[in-house]
């Protein structure tokens, strides 16, 4: 079928690369377009120290507790399972920490390794757009800790609006970050193959590094938001797939 098709669309270099290697197509066949979300009436600036306490309040949090905000399906290849575990150790170091756990899933398995800081974690389940919107202005980092991904749209939205974040050199994922430039990168490392596993100490090291560093959280912020208006647009998105459509149309 793949052999047959006039042109592959792939979301990252990774899944192009799988492809040519495992079906041995031809790379001229195939064309890369990352995913892409919102426009520039989509992102939320933001929120000033007034604005957070507000929310906060609204939502029912302490207005002095620190967020991570993981928004990703409760299951183990998304990596929460090793961020709760992380998360356990950083409580050690900031008691004012909450993490945030927005999503579906293995809801019995996460709370199970909750018990002793059930206090200090939030499972909001699916949220609302609104919501959502609310959450990106009080978390102070956004924790992506996949061992698997290809171009994350909870990626892209936290880009577009400004959250700092924690992501990891899964492939796919990697290509959307550049470490200390627009995010900070956790590893993961190969157990067996396929088999990937989360380097834990990395990531405890780098969200420690992002909650004492207020100069560096902001600057990738603000570099991940220039990056989002640069590559991950749903219009450039759309523009790239309507010029391939056209280029095969006219061929």
């Amino acid at each position: 079928c793949l052999m047959q098709c006039d042109k592959i669309i792939c979301v990252t270099a990774f899944a192009k690369k799988a492809i040519i290697e495992t079906y041995n197509v031809n790379e001229e066949k195939i064309e890369i377009i990352y995913n892409g979300v919102g426009d520039t009436n989509d992102s939320v600036e933001p929120a000033n120290l007034i604005e957070k306490v507000t929310i906060k309040k609204q939502l029912g949090f302490d207005s002095e507790e620190r967020m991570l905000l993981y928004l990703r399906a409760i299951k183990d290849e998304k990596g929460i399972f090793s961020l709760i575990s992380v998360f356990k150790k950083l409580l050690e170091k900031y008691c004012k920490l909450r993490l945030i756990i927005a999503g579906e899933g293995d809801f019995n398995k996460a709370m199970k390794q909750c018990n002793g800081i059930w206090n200090k974690v939030t499972f909001t389940g699916l949220l609302s757009k609104e919501n959502v919107k609310k959450f990106y202005q009080i978390a102070e980092i956004g924790v992506l800790p996949s061992k698997f991904e290809q171009c994350s749209y909870t990626v892209l939205e936290m880009m577009m609006n400004h959250v700092p974040m924690v992501i990891t050199s899964s492939p796919g994922l990697v290509e959307l970050g550049e470490n200390e430039k627009n995010a900070l990168i956790a590893n993961v490392k190969a157990v067996s193959r396929p088999t990937l596993s989360l380097d834990e100490d990395d990531l405890y090291n780098k969200l420690v590094t992002l909650l004492e560093n207020n100069e560096l959280k902001n600057e990738i912020s603000q570099n991940a938001f220039v990056a989002w208006q640069s590559y991950y647009t749903a219009e450039r998105m759309s523009k790239k797939t309507y010029e391939i459509y056209n280029e095969m149309s006219l061929s």
